[in-house]
């Protein structure tokens, strides 16, 4: 986690991170797993990033394609 989280902090930040960041979500540590997911959503908030998560879909596993298309469809407030 602590080297996810120092990856982030660069910019811009890269396919790869962006790919370790996904996934991390489907990680058994239920805790990694929500720091990922609470980052993605953030990431997800702009358009640039949303697009990017769009375009890596497709060479993504099914269970961290539906992760993403899970968080890519969730209703923000």
């Amino acid at each position: 986690q602590n080297a996810l989280q120092a990856a982030v902090q660069l910019t811009p930040i890269d396919d790869q991170v962006l790919l370790n960041l996904v996934q991390a979500t489907t990680h058994f540590k239920w805790q990694f797993s929500k720091f990922a997911k609470e980052y993605l959503r953030q990431l997800m908030t702009l358009d640039s990033y949303k697009e990017r998560f769009q375009n890596l879909l497709p060479s993504l596993p099914t269970a961290e394609q539906q992760q993403v298309d899970k968080l890519l469809h969730e209703k923000r407030e």
